[in-house]
């Protein structure tokens, strides 16, 4: 018996497997990859490989692209995606010992690149408006279809599975629907989205095909949209010059969202612009431009002032870059009239790649600013930095401002930049600085240098306070592991959402409670037992000065309760625990539950 359909499928996938062999393998990588992460003990090392693999997907298929424009038979075709696979193993060295805020930022600012090289390498040197625009167009449409097909295969197999547990009392582990999740989004959708890209890039230039969907989602929904938004920041506009005040900060936020809303939307209706119906278009495309270069004057003032006053950091960065190419962009479009549409991606992508790298780019310049606005805090505080040695005692007592400032930019250094930054910072020697990557607590031994006990600072909006406890563990298996004898170990979890374990034949289900912290433990419809974990946090975080918090304990707080036939221990390695009650729905802590039977 032949099955046509299932023959085709395979063909396609086939052919997609053969012009895209490096975008294919990297989703088999990130889909191990992210197994790996699901599973018990999940490794570093797993996440990074994640992440580079991730940004593989764009780069490799646009490489691939470039390759058939450039050499459409023979190797020299390869090239290309030969010299991308070099490139994402430069990002995994980068993330490899990276923090984490720092590897994300890094992931998104690489992300945005890649995905403009798949949007316009095929076109950089070569076709017309035309084909270029239509090329976006069906990887837009394609990739719209395959997030489709993803999560309809995922809610038809996940309900089979739960169906499979249910009805026929087969155990399914809830890893099983994650690993689903996993192939489906990253091996699955890839695979499927591959299998629709254009062939056959030099016959676009002469489609002229404009979906209707797509032409009254851009022309009467968008465009509407962003005139009602770009009249409120022209009101906004008249409201600063007329009262002369200071912009709010943000404004350079929804005016930078609004230019790149409102040039998205002209690049939607592009095609439109060429009929004889449609002139409208090109006045409104010349009309908006004009209008946002006083509106984009404004949110480069905004970021330049929040810039002076806290110095750069990558999100003021980012806006400030942002900012300045949508106002050379709209003053280009509004004195030039010009048509080009490619002009505006390509532009964004060598701005874009020229921010990652060099003593110019959005992390040595952040870092930079942020150092430089440290070591004034310090002059102006007398706490004078000797070489290699350390910070003497202010001479005159700080003030609370400039203390809480210099906890921030501190903050900033090990969040983004990693706790041998806040070392050499405070002037530990850079031999010795590298011991202080292995700590928790680098922002409280940076103030300790300078004299100062964090409990002094105060507590910020942004400083829950807290206490933890880093044990140095690479991390054990999340799933139950036999201790001998009768107890269990379930290893680095979350302990403030619900969550249920098995024991044996049972299931228990932990119930967290946010506003006193206790953890109420089920088995079924009885209540066995109930963790105090909020009366084991707050003597720590209320105790005598200097003992408050945030602070590092030795060993992590242990819980115990009974309950049943159960013996429950919680040990609780890291948390952040707001006294405030209005602030208890930000509780977390993380940590293990051993269950055992006396």
């Amino acid at each position: 018996m032949r099955f046509p359909a299932i023959q085709r499928t395979a063909l396609l996938a086939t052919q997609a497997a053969r012009r895209f062999p490096t975008v294919i393998l990297a989703a088999l990588i990130a889909t191990w990859a992210a197994v790996v992460l699901i599973g018990p003990g999940g490794q570093p090392t797993a996440e990074n490989v994640l992440l580079a693999s991730m940004l593989g997907f764009p780069l490799l298929a646009g490489l691939t692209l470039v390759g058939e424009r450039l050499a459409p038979a023979g190797w020299p075709r390869r090239l290309p995606p030969i010299l991308g696979l070099g490139l994402l193993a430069l990002f995994l060295g980068l993330a490899q010992g990276a923090p984490g805020d720092q590897r994300a930022a890094r992931f998104m600012a690489w992300g945005l690149t890649f995905h403009l090289v798949a949007a316009t390498g095929p076109f950089l040197a070569v076709g017309t408006g035309r084909g270029f625009w239509q090329y976006n167009r069906l990887l837009l449409q394609r990739f719209l279809l395959a997030a489709i097909y993803s999560a309809v295969l995922f809610v038809g197999l996940a309900l089979a599975l739960a169906a499979i547990d249910r009805l026929l009392g087969v155990d399914i582990d809830n890893d099983t629907y994650l690993h689903l999740f996993a192939v489906l989004t990253l091996l699955f959708n890839t695979w499927f989205f591959l299998g629709g890209v254009p062939k056959d890039l030099r016959q676009l230039d002469h489609r002229d095909d404009f979906p209707v969907g797509l032409r009254v989602f851009a022309q009467y929904l968008l465009v509407p949209l962003v005139t009602v938004y770009l009249a409120i920041v022209i009101l906004y506009l008249g409201r600063v010059v007329v009262t002369r005040s200071w912009p709010s900060g943000w404004i350079g936020y929804l005016v930078s969202g609004l230019a790149v809303t409102g040039t998205l939307a002209l690049l939607l209706v592009h095609p439109v612009r060429e009929r004889p119906t449609e002139r409208w278009v090109n006045q409104y495309a010349r009309w908006y431009f004009v209008v946002m270069i006083p509106a984009l004057v404004m949110a480069l003032l905004a970021v330049g002032q929040r810039i002076g006053q806290y110095g750069v950091t990558e999100p003021r960065y980012t806006l400030a870059v942002l900012a300045g190419w949508l106002l050379l962009i709209s003053a280009y479009f509004a004195v030039t009239r010009s048509r080009s549409i490619k002009l505006i991606p390509v532009s964004l992508l060598v701005v874009s790649a020229l921010s990652l790298f060099g003593p110019w780019g959005m992390f040595a310049t952040s870092r930079r600013s942020q150092e430089g606005r440290l070591h004034e805090l310090f002059s102006r505080n007398g706490m004078i930095t000797a070489e290699g040695g350390p910070i003497r005692p202010p001479v005159a007592e700080a003030t609370v401002e400039d203390l809480r400032e210099i906890r921030a930019v501190l903050r900033y250094l090990e969040r983004k930049h990693g706790a041998r930054r806040v070392a050499v910072a405070v002037g530990v020697p850079p031999d010795s600085a590298a011991a202080w990557a292995g700590h928790g607590d680098a922002v409280s031994r940076g103030l300790g240098r300078i004299g100062v006990a964090e409990f002094e600072v105060g507590t910020t909006a942004d400083a829950p306070m807290g206490t933890f406890h880093r044990s140095g563990d690479d991390g054990s298996p999340s799933a139950g592991v036999d201790l001998g004898g009768n107890g269990r170990l379930y290893a680095d979890r979350p302990l403030l959402v619900p969550f249920r374990l098995r024991f044996g034949t049972d299931t228990l289900r932990f119930q967290p409670t946010m506003s006193t912290g206790s953890i109420a433990i089920w088995q079924a419809d009885s209540l066995l037992a109930t963790v105090p974990l909020g009366d084991a946090m707050f003597p720590l975080l209320t105790g005598p000065e200097p003992a408050r918090p945030p602070t590092s304990h030795p060993e992590p707080v242990l819980v115990e309760a009974r309950g049943g036939r159960y013996r429950f221990q919680i040990l609780v390695n890291w948390m952040q625990w707001p006294l405030q009650p209005g602030d208890s729905l930000s509780r977390t802590a993380t940590g293990s539950v051993v269950v055992s039977v006396p």
